[in-house]
């Protein structure tokens, strides 16, 4: 219980890191094409320079093993994937390896084993699906796609109600609980102005890539 409150706390301190770091611009490398620059540029836009210029840079495509295809190797143990073509607003995302762990399990539909703490930033904002439905994507049909501002996502061992007393209103002001009560709980921190809303009501608090 200390250790996962011990998290929570540093959260602020993230927050002021992450306001006060700049974004990175890559340069492009030999052999690479206008697209995959396109792509690394567009992944490393998510992060502070500190956490994308030495991240390994993922595209959002996977290999016949099912993992995702490296597009720029890295030294730091940070990843970071481009924006996704299939929703309507930016969302690039750099993350690390308990976030990489949970992705996978997600798409395998297995229950992530989180044991550690993990961290991911979505500085340009994000489009969801849902906010309490992880496969709302997946199951089709109309989606009535959210924007949400800029943001840090933190996983925690453990029900997230129960160490940190956040709630899944994501109006209620603060930092709260997307995906509350599933295997897939994560809390979404605010760094931008606004919270979550109708696609299209986020132009200020969702800026370009």
């Amino acid at each position: 219980m200390q250790l996962r409150m011990r998290n929570v706390a540093l959260l602020p301190v993230l927050v002021i890191g992450t306001l006060a770091v700049g974004l990175v611009h890559a340069a492009p490398a030999a052999g690479q094409d206008e697209n995959t620059q396109a792509q690394i540029e567009s992944a490393m836009s998510a992060a502070p320079s500190t956490v994308s210029a030495n991240a390994t840079i993922l595209a959002n495509e996977t290999d016949d093993a099912g993992k995702f295809i490296v597009l720029q190797e890295g030294s730091n143990g940070w990843y970071c994937q481009p924006d996704e073509p299939g929703s309507p607003g930016p969302d690039p995302m750099c993350f690390d390896q308990t976030w990489l762990d949970w992705m996978y399990a997600k798409m395998a539909g297995e229950e992530p084993k989180v044991t550690v703490p993990g961290f991911a930033y979505m500085l340009q904002g994000g489009s969801e699906s849902s906010n309490t439905d992880p496969d709302a994507a997946a199951k089709g049909g109309d989606i009535d796609w959210m924007a949400s501002p800029p943001h840090i996502m933190v996983l925690l061992p453990g029900s997230l109600k129960e160490t940190t007393g956040l709630s899944a209103d994501f109006n209620a002001g603060g930092p709260w609980i997307m995906y509350a009560d599933t295997p897939y709980e994560h809390i979404m921190m605010p760094v931008g102005e606004g919270m979550m809303s109708e696609m299209g009501a986020m132009a200020e608090a969702t800026p370009a890539a």
